[in-house]
């Protein structure tokens, strides 16, 4: 892979780890200090109430990082950067999840 490549790469899976953690973030902000707020997705809702929210987030965030790092390395379409679209998008709508969590703090 060529440097740009590299960078393109690295750039879209800092860019879901961040939004990952300000999703994930706020989310346990506005559950732990707001008893007027809810979690508004079943599955989520159900997570946490079990307590396997956090492992299954980090699973997922690995598993998708790792599948894509994999990916980008054995196919050989001269496309395959395509593939960082999908962090990238994962990544920013949930950077905007948890900034709309946050104005829920207010």
């Amino acid at each position: 892979m060529n440097i740009l490549a590299q960078k393109l790469e690295r750039a879209s899976y800092l860019v879901l780890i961040l939004g990952s953690f300000l999703d994930h973030g706020s989310t346990m902000l506005c559950l732990a200090f707001r008893n007027d707020l809810a979690e508004l997705n079943p599955l989520v809702s159900w997570m946490t109430s079990s307590g396997t929210w956090h492992l299954f987030d980090l699973s997922a965030l690995i598993l998708i990082i790792a599948s894509i790092h994999v990916a980008l390395r054995n196919w050989k379409h001269e496309k395959k950067w395509m593939l960082l679209t999908y962090p990238l998008i994962l990544g920013i709508a949930r950077m905007l999840a948890g900034l709309w969590n946050l104005s829920l703090m207010r």
